[in-house]
């Protein structure tokens, strides 16, 4: 099972992106749907409006289900909150610590990102995020 960020939806879709080889390049390799939250695909959608047919292009992805949003903050609310608050140096950013807990309800899933900050980033308290991300 694969929880993507948004850093690989946005260079997926966008093609001057430093990182949009890597992403296609990892995409072809999974052949599930990946998982995320709203507000990942919140940030996404902000930051391909700008792109050309960005909007058109991140609507078809969604549609196809190749991205599902799976996750319910009011249910988690306590756990992010923990979450935030253990990473308020960094800091954590909402759509991060929702990713986080995803990745503590789906053990063994892998985080797909482009950000270097899931490495300090930890799930059950003590336990490394399994990443799949650039060199």
């Amino acid at each position: 099972m694969i929880i993507v960020d948004t850093g690989p939806i946005v260079a997926l879709i966008n093609p001057r992106d430093q990182h949009h080889q890597w992403a296609r390049a990892a995409i072809r390799q999974i052949n599930e749907p990946m998982l995320t939250c709203d507000a990942v695909l919140s940030e996404a959608l902000f930051l391909v409006s700008s792109v050309p047919n960005g909007i058109r292009r991140f609507t078809e992805m969604l549609a196809s289900g190749a991205i599902q949003s799976d996750f319910a903050t009011s249910a988690n609310s306590r756990e992010l909150a923990v979450l935030i608050q253990k990473y308020h140096s960094l800091p954590m950013s909402f759509a991060d610590a929702c990713l986080v807990r995803l990745a503590e309800i789906h053990d063994g899933a892998s985080v797909l990102t482009v950000d270097s900050h899931f490495q300090v980033h930890r799930k059950n308290g003590s336990e490394p995020l399994s990443l799949m991300m650039p060199e």
